[in-house]
């Protein structure tokens, strides 16, 4: 397993040092759902992606008490088709998601905690918009499936078996620094 981890922190510091465009999901941080996501452009109409996420979030329901974190590294390849400003507009890919979290119930004294590590890997569409000033608005939706869906509790576990469907959903504003367009 370290050999993975280091693979994956490898692949995202050789990205992000390379990075071409930056974007965040804003959506998400309204939900303690945090992901920064780098894209190196290969050439006029192919990307290559890393992605870190952070998950961290309360909710309080009654008398239940329910608590989430979790960690996911992941990594896109695109492919986008007539480009006007170099990798942008639609595009088809396929991506590839490690997570691992916790989740923790606590009802009136009495705890409850689960753990998860996923690998999936799928495929997805989308479509960015990039202004001339280099934001960019991106959407994605795609799915695929969880070869790794590892729960620590039994009864969580048995689930798991029968559902291994993963599915990648993105909305992502972000910056690019080093645009690819002759025809600015």
């Amino acid at each position: 397993m370290k050999f993975i981890y280091t693979l994956i922190l490898a692949f995202v510091m050789t990205t992000a040092a390379q990075a071409q465009e930056i974007k965040a999901n804003p959506i998400g941080l309204l939900f303690g759902n945090f992901d920064i996501a780098y894209e190196h452009f290969l050439t006029e109409d192919w990307g290559v992606e890393g992605l870190v996420g952070f998950l961290s979030n309360s909710t309080d329901v009654g008398t239940l008490e329910y608590n989430r974190n979790a960690i996911s590294f992941g990594a896109t390849g695109k492919h986008y088709f007539n480009p006007r400003r170099g990798c942008d507009r639609f595009h088809v890919g396929a991506y590839t998601r490690f997570s691992s979290g916790s989740w923790e119930a606590n009802d009136s004294g009495t705890t409850r905690s689960v753990s998860n590590t996923s690998l999936a890997l799928g495929f997805f569409i989308g479509q960015k918009w990039v202004s001339k000033g280099g934001v960019s608005i991106e959407l994605g939706l795609g799915a695929g499936r969880k070869f790794v869906n590892d729960y620590s509790d039994e009864e969580f576990d048995v689930l798991a078996d029968i559902i291994d469907v993963d599915f990648f959903g993105r909305l992502a504003l972000g910056y690019r620094w080093a645009s690819k367009d002759s025809r600015d």
